[in-house]
């Protein structure tokens, strides 16, 4: 079919143990030691070997729950298992998601040591309220600490994830977890606005109407200063969440967002493959025990045909700072996105909210805000 992109250069492994579960997450996470991360192991190596075995990834992106929060011999177990299935030869980018409380120079130094090239830190604030409100097991210490063993053990490439819009908020509060996290001299920013997912313990309160979200106005003011203040610290935007120095772009995370092509492994991990989307189940038990019967834990497939491709691609692009290119997708669909979405491209160019100049369409600043209305409009 049309649409399907090269053969994947991204591979994405979800460890889904936490030492908590926060109440805004929406990820497939659990709070779990020992035996049972052990018996979790024996299944994911499995599932490489049948799902990843021989994989020459440019990017590998370890995330979930909190892969740091292993121990050190899981650890260990963990990346023996990555380096005797996945051909690390054309490796560019090898990121690991890690929490404050349970990053340290030993366990830096063991995933360092296996290849790993950029750390990226859920720092979320520096104020203590807010860390409580959202249920983090760190504190504003904990936070300085983790970034300084990073830097003692050589790592050039540390993302800071950030929130903002949490309930009862000021800007001026804000602002200051902004100045904190430069003061780190972090490589990259990741500034995600507080959403409250149906299933979380937030949704609950917020259906009981015990939980109220920041009124817009703020919310908006918080999101413009975000974009004004790091624009000026040297991090330039290139996702509607995401800044950087120059070249420190996240190359794992824009395989998504250019829709290319990308193999998934653990629970609740999505692959994308010659056209085809699969999804892990999710609950770690049971994908133990697909895993042990079968090889692999797939328990949705779909074929993608080429106009769900094209409206993901647009979706996904429309979130980069440089938009989405027409001659790009005309290349890869056979469609001219401005024939085939005229109406709407018009619509949102006379309301501020897209620009178009030359082959590249892209949001504008008023669209940022409102993304995801202007995006679901290209969904068919």
């Amino acid at each position: 079919m049309t649409g399907v992109g090269p053969r994947p250069r991204a591979f994405y492994v979800h460890l889904p143990f936490c030492v908590v579960k926060c109440p805004y997450c929406d990820f497939y996470s659990v709070v779990e030691r020992g035996e049972p991360i052990d018996e979790f192991l024996g299944a994911f190596e499995r599932e490489l070997a049948s799902r990843a075995h021989g994989l020459r990834p440019e990017t590998i992106f370890v995330g979930g729950g909190t892969p740091s929060f292993l121990s050190i011999p899981q650890t260990e177990r963990f990346l023996s298992a990555l380096h005797d299935h996945i051909d690390f030869t054309v490796i560019r980018e090898f990121t690991v998601e890690s929490n404050p409380e349970s990053v340290n120079v030993e366990k830096v130094r063991l995933w360092r040591g296996a290849g790993a090239t950029r750390f990226s830190v859920g720092v979320q604030s520096f104020r203590s309220a807010k860390l409580a409100f959202l249920g983090r097991a760190h504190d504003a210490d904990d936070a300085r600490r983790a970034v300084d063993s990073l830097r003692e053990e050589g790592c050039n490439d540390v993302n800071l994830d950030l929130m903002f819009g949490v309930p009862g908020e000021t800007p001026n509060e804000w602002a200051a977890d902004l100045r904190e996290a430069i003061a780190l001299a972090p490589d990259h920013v990741s500034a995600y606005g507080l959403t409250i997912e149906p299933g979380t313990e937030f949704g609950r309160l917020h259906r009981d109407g015990v939980l109220c979200e920041l009124d817009e106005s703020t919310w908006c003011e918080m999101f413009d200063s975000t974009r004004a203040t790091l624009s000026a610290a040297g991090y330039a935007p290139y996702e509607i969440s995401n800044f950087a120095r120059p070249g420190r772009e996240c190359r794992h995370n824009l395989v998504y967002w250019n829709n290319a092509e990308y193999v998934g492994v653990g629970p609740s991990a999505v692959s994308y493959e010659n056209g085809v989307r699969r999804r892990n189940v999710a609950e770690w038990r049971k994908y133990v025990a697909a895993v042990r019967e079968s090889g692999h834990a797939v328990v949705f497939e779909e074929a993608l045909q080429a106009d769900a491709c094209l409206g993901e691609s647009l979706m996904l692009g429309l979130r980069l700072e440089r938009g989405v290119s027409r001659t790009d997708l005309r290349a890869r669909f056979g469609i001219d996105i401005a024939e085939r979405f005229a109406e709407e491209i018009v619509g949102f160019m006379n309301a501020g909210l897209l620009s178009a100049d030359g082959d590249r369409i892209a949001l504008t600043d008023a669209g940022r805000r409102v993304a995801n209305s202007v995006i679901e409009a290209f969904i068919r």
